[in-house]
């Protein structure tokens, strides 16, 4: 019985060493990574209209009067 406590108390210790060094090498990697730059996404995403946007505004204007 006791050496299969110590053996699980041996495979314990190597999985929180196993745990912690994956914990280590994921937060390096996230120290790595370039800062996203959110005002460039953001532009990027809403520079181009849609054409069907634009239609359904001029649509609108025409309905009310507006052009």
């Amino acid at each position: 019985m006791e050496a299969t406590s110590g053996s699980m108390k041996a495979f314990e210790k190597m999985e929180e060493k196993a745990n912690r060094m994956l914990d280590e090498a994921d937060a390096t990697a996230e120290l790595n990574e370039e800062p996203a730059d959110l005002a460039e996404e953001l532009e990027t995403k809403y520079a181009t209209t849609s054409n069907s946007v634009e239609n359904e505004l001029n649509k609108l204007k025409q309905e009310m009067g507006l052009q």
